[in-house]
C-alpha cells in the first residue's frame, strides 16, 4: 500500500512537470528566438526598468559615462515633479548607480520652476522637467525625459 501511494505522488508530479513544460516551452522558444529574456549582466533588471521610464538604451552605462566626467566630489541636485512614483525610482535608480556620491533632491509643483543660475557649481539632472536654459552651464540630454546640466 505504502509503494502504491508512492507511485501515484511521483506520477502526479510528473504528469504537472509535463503539462507545464508542454505549456511554457514553446513560450520560452519564442522568447529566445526573439531575444525578450533579459541578458544576465551586472545593471539588466535596472537597465529594463530605466529604458521604459527614460527612453534610452542602457542607461546605467550612459549614466556611468556622464556622472564619471563630472568632478567626484561636485555635488548633484535632482529635480523633479512633486508626488511622481516613476521620477522617485528614477532618482532612487541614480542615486544607487551613482553611490557613493550624494544627491539631494528638489520636487516643484506643477506650477514651479526651477532655476539652476541659482546653484554656482552645482551639477543639476532635471527629470521630467523641462531644463532652464542657461549659457553659464554645459547641456547633456539622456534622453526625452532626463537632462543634466553640468557647471562649465
Amino acid at each position: 500500500m505504502r509503494f502504491r501511494r508512492k507511485q501515484i505522488y511521483a506520477a502526479a508530479w510528473a504528469l504537472l512537470l509535463s503539462i507545464f513544460v508542454a505549456r511554457n516551452a514553446p513560450v520560452l522558444i519564442t522568447h529566445l528566438l526573439h531575444e525578450k529574456i533579459i541578458p544576465a549582466k551586472p545593471n539588466a533588471s535596472m537597465d529594463h526598468f530605466l529604458e521604459a521610464l527614460l527612453l534610452v538604451r542602457e542607461p546605467t552605462t550612459r549614466l556611468d559615462e556622464i556622472f564619471s566626467r563630472l568632478p567626484a566630489g561636485s555635488p548633484i541636485l535632482f529635480v523633479s515633479a512633486r508626488n511622481n512614483d516613476r521620477w522617485d525610482f528614477v532618482y532612487s535608480a541614480v542615486c544607487y548607480l551613482t553611490w557613493p556620491r550624494k544627491i539631494d533632491k528638489v520636487e516643484l509643483q506643477p506650477n514651479e520652476r526651477f532655476s539652476a543660475d541659482m546653484f554656482p557649481g552645482t551639477s543639476v539632472l532635471f527629470c521630467g522637467t523641462p531644463a532652464t536654459n542657461t549659457d553659464a552651464r554645459s547641456r547633456e540630454s539622456i534622453g526625452p525625459n532626463l537632462t543634466l546640466i553640468a557647471p562649465r
